[in-house]
C-alpha cells in the first residue's frame, strides 16, 4: 500500500496500482470492477493509468448502444 492507493498482481498481466476502496487486509484476493464508461478499444500506450488486454469475446448491438463481453484474466463471466 502506498499512500491512496495499492498494488494488486492481475493473474495475466501486469501489477496495478489501484485506488484503496474496502480494502480488508494484505495479500487477500479482491474484486476490480471493469466501469463501461471507461471501457476503450485499443487505447494509446500512456494515456490511460492501467490497461489490461481483454479480447472482445462478443459484442451484442442494442439500439443505439452496444454490449461488448470482454475476457479478462482468462474469465468471460461479467
Amino acid at each position: 500500500m502506498k499512500g491512496m492507493t495499492c498494488k494488486v498482481e492481475v493473474a495475466g498481466a501486469s501489477d496495478m496500482q489501484v485506488p484503496m476502496i474496502n480494502v480488508e487486509a494484505i495479500d487477500r484476493p479482491t474484486v476490480l470492477p471493469l466501469r463501461p464508461e471507461r471501457f476503450r478499444l485499443s487505447p494509446t500506450l500512456g494515456t490511460l493509468p492501467a490497461v489490461l488486454c481483454a479480447p472482445v469475446a462478443q459484442v451484442i448491438y442494442l439500439a443505439d448502444g452496444t454490449r461488448n463481453r470482454v475476457v479478462v484474466s482468462g474469465r468471460d463471466d461479467w
